[in-house]
């Protein structure tokens, strides 16, 4: 296939056609130039020779006329006129007095209708000048004109035969041009007709063996065909290796790009091996750790207890084993691609501030000191205070971890526009180095120095789970560090979530120790629990008739079916383990929806967090817990369902 690099350009013309058309427009000048040359030059000829002749017939009447002119004979110099009009091409001859009176005049008939004609005028003098002899005393002075000679010449003849001359090199000349440009057109022909070939043949596949130019055609032909012939023998094998060097190429990028796939297969099979390991692991270690945390947060609270020191033990090890689950939960959970689950209350910013630095002062190293400054006027904010309270939480235990008797400030900064809300956590520890402040982020990166004596530092899921809490918030982290100067960590939250519909919902802190207080807002609320494991129903029963709630707890999901089809708008809020005997907490779900019971605010606590029963409990309208689940943040959960059901019932109602 021709490229159109290999097309001549538009309108180009062949080497033939330039050379003819060349020779044509030599020819055409030289036709046209060598002629009116030739005219020229013999009309100019022709006509200096007339005026000359003219001139010599002038002064020749003019010495023949002196006498008649000096004597006054008027016959005599009209017989002098007549006889000089024998010459050809005079058509006028007159004989003037020293006045410039006619003495003798005569006209041949052509005078009047000549188209080219001249004058010639001769003086006639009283004596010739190149003589000394006078006539006598009385003849007037030899320099005073006697008289003037005027004729008058036709240049019509010489005109014509200039032309003729013309025309006859005219024809002469064709005739001489028409012979070279056929002697050149053959010359050409027979030198250009090879290479005209050959440029046609140019164009064939390279393996095509070319034609041998006439034996006949120039030694330069010959030698050019066998240059070009040695060119494409080169080129054809030029390609022939290209070409195999690619089929090469392609076959290892395919055994390349089929090791590359293969590789990447493996670790996509690795890493959903990792998932679903990680998974497994943590649904395993949910339920009994959070009989754990249960039993020991009642014992907690039984301020008697002879074993409360190593009961304060238990709970910080349940608490750090529940936070380790619980990043290994939401790495898995973003990794398959599914968001944060975040739950939008409104609360003071302010106060929820203090009850971290309640809840976590007496935890920290006795070598430091948690403080907080905050403005008189509190910030609400409209944000998940337990996913907020999490990473507070986090900031604070690592700026205990790495800081060897310091200050640990939590600081509110007012908020300037009254839209964003800014907290810090400031500690005076050993600082982050410049390399690490871009890694600290990433997941399971952990810093190399730490303070002496600590031993263990987390997985290294906390920093980059608090980010993401925080940009599902709508909000940013930001760190700024020195090595030996501390470190400070930078949160900025929306105050008002533009995604987010107002709400006033109060949503409780998600701490140890953290409780939230029994309110005339849900006390004596009833609430349906259904938890077929008896280490579990036990203390959280507790926990919520502690919180004000009225419960009516069942072991099974056939008696929590029987209860809500009995009286199905007696509850406040449903709280349901989701595999139970009898009846899956989904299926009791499913039919109180189908009853139309649609804001009836319902709990659903399981062990598998996978996508599927995540997105079938979401489309029934539901609330997913994975367990282990804190009290207060189960509590909290439930009072701000229980709150946006009942604004919704207003709304309705209205």
């Amino acid at each position: 296939m021709r490229s159109t690099t290999d097309m001549p350009p538009s309108g180009q013309k062949s080497y033939v056609r330039q050379l003819v058309d060349a020779f044509a427009l030599l020819a055409v000048g030289l036709g046209l130039a060598v002629p009116l040359i030739l005219f020229w030059t013999a009309w100019q000829q022709a006509r200096v020779f007339n005026l000359h002749t003219a001139e010599e017939l002038a002064a020749i009447l003019a010495e023949d006329a002196r006498y008649a002119l000096l004597v006054g004979s008027r016959p005599d110099a009209q017989a002098l006129v007549n006889s000089l009009l024998k010459f050809p091409d005079l058509m006028q001859v007159r004989l003037l007095d020293a006045a410039g009176q006619v003495v003798a005049e005569q006209s041949t008939a052509e005078h009047g209708q000549a188209k080219r004609t001249a004058q010639v005028e001769t003086p006639v003098l009283a004596v010739d000048r190149g003589s000394s002899t006078r006539l006598d005393a009385g003849t007037p002075d030899p320099e005073t004109p006697l008289g003037r000679v005027v004729l008058t010449l036709s240049l019509d003849r010489a005109f014509s035969v200039a032309l003729e001359t013309a025309q006859a090199s005219l024809a002469q000349l064709g005739l001489l041009t028409l012979v070279l440009g056929l002697a050149v057109a053959y010359l050409s022909l027979r030198m250009l007709a090879p290479l005209g070939t050959l440029v046609r043949r140019l164009s064939d596949p390279l393996g095509t063996v070319l034609p041998n130019p006439p034996t006949a055609s120039p030694a330069e032909v010959h030698r050019l065909y066998a240059a070009v012939a040695a060119m494409r023998a080169r080129l054809a094998e030029n390609q022939r290796q290209l070409q195999a060097h690619a089929e090469e190429l392609e076959a290892r990028v395919a055994a390349r790009t089929q090791d590359l796939r293969a590789a990447r297969d493996a670790a996509e099979q690795a890493n959903r091996a990792k998932t679903l390991f990680l998974a497994n692991v943590s649904h395993e270690l949910r339920t009994p750790l959070q009989a754990i945390i249960l039993h020991a947060r009642l014992l907690e609270r039984q301020k008697t207890s002879p074993s409360s020191e190593s009961l304060a033990v238990i709970l910080r090890a349940s608490n750090q084993l529940l936070e380790l689950i619980e990043q290994l939960l939401n790495l898995t959970k973003v990794e398959s691609g599914h968001p944060i689950e975040v739950i939008y209350g409104r609360f003071a910013l302010g106060a929820l501030l203090e009850d971290v630095v309640t809840t976590l002062e007496p935890t920290l190293s006795p070598r430091n000191r948690l403080e907080l400054a905050r403005p008189e006027a509190d910030v609400t904010l409209i944000s998940d205070r337990a996913r907020l309270t999490q990473v507070l939480y986090n900031l604070i235990r690592n700026a205990d971890k790495f800081t060897d008797g310091g200050v640990i400030q939590l600081t509110l900064e007012p908020s300037r526009d009254g839209k964003q809300a800014v907290i810090q956590v400031t500690d005076e520890g050993i600082g982050i180095q410049p390399a690490e402040q871009a890694r600290i982020f990433e997941p399971f990166y952990q810093g190399g120095s730490r303070v002496a004596g600590s031993v263990s530092s987390g997985i290294g899921l906390g920093l980059w789970l608090s980010r993401r809490i925080l940009e599902a918030l709508g909000g940013g982290m930001t760190v700024a560090s020195e090595p030996g100067n501390g470190s400070c960590f930078r949160i900025e939250l929306p105050v008002i979530p533009t995604a987010v519909p107002a709400c006033s919902a109060a949503h409780p802190p998600s701490g140890p120790g953290s409780m939230p207080v029994e309110t005339a807002a849900h006390r004596g609320l009833r609430l349906l629990f259904a938890e077929d494991e008896d280490s579990i129903r036990a203390p959280l029963t507790r926990f919520l008739r502690d919180a004000g709630f009225s419960v009516d707890a069942c072991a099974d999901g056939t008696s929590a079916q029987a209860l809500l089809e009995h009286a199905p708008h007696a509850y406040a809020g449903v709280i349901l383990d989701h595999r139970m005997p009898g009846c899956q907490g989904l299926d009791i779900l499913a039919q109180l929806r189908a009853r139309g019971q649609n804001t009836t605010p319902v709990v659903i606590l399981t062990g598998d967090d996978r996508a599927p029963l995540q997105a079938a409990i979401t489309r029934l309208g539901a609330h997913l817990m994975v367990k282990p689940v804190r009290p207060e943040r189960l509590i909290g959960t439930i009072v701000t369902l229980i709150e946006q059901s009942e604004q919704a019932d207003r709304g309705t109602l209205r």
